[in-house]
């Protein structure tokens, strides 16, 4: 590893939420589109915001809910998938080698009545 361990010796690119809050470029945030995009931009991280839904489902997604009020963790993920959730394996699966990948794993309240199992 260089001087600055896992970084390297130049400073770091980071794409956040792929290639940024919104619409950036053309590419919604959190799709394997704006992702990809991101790394084809030149970035040398991501910064990856993870959901779990009900069914233990691993979702990308910064904000605990979706627009029209449902939670990521009361959907299961195959609902999470039709809603448009981009799943953490697909997102994964797609990054080419080399590319670093800094995990936000998220929760919130609605996290709170799951058993600890």
């Amino acid at each position: 590893m260089g001087a600055n361990g896992v970084f390297g010796r130049r400073p770091a690119l980071v794409g956040h939420r792929g290639c940024g809050r919104g619409v950036v470029e053309g590419f919604r945030e959190n799709t394997l589109e704006s992702f990809l995009a991101a790394v084809r931009f030149g970035v040398d991280w991501l910064e990856v915001d993870v959901r779990r839904t009900c069914d233990d489902v691993l979702v990308v997604a910064h904000d605990p809910g979706r627009g029209d009020g449902s939670f990521w963790a009361d959907l299961t993920g195959a609902q999470a998938v039709a809603a448009g959730a981009l799943t953490l394996t697909d997102l994964l699966e797609a990054l080419p080698d080399g590319i670093g990948v800094d995990f936000d794993v998220k929760t919130a309240l609605e996290d709170a009545p799951r058993k600890r199992s």
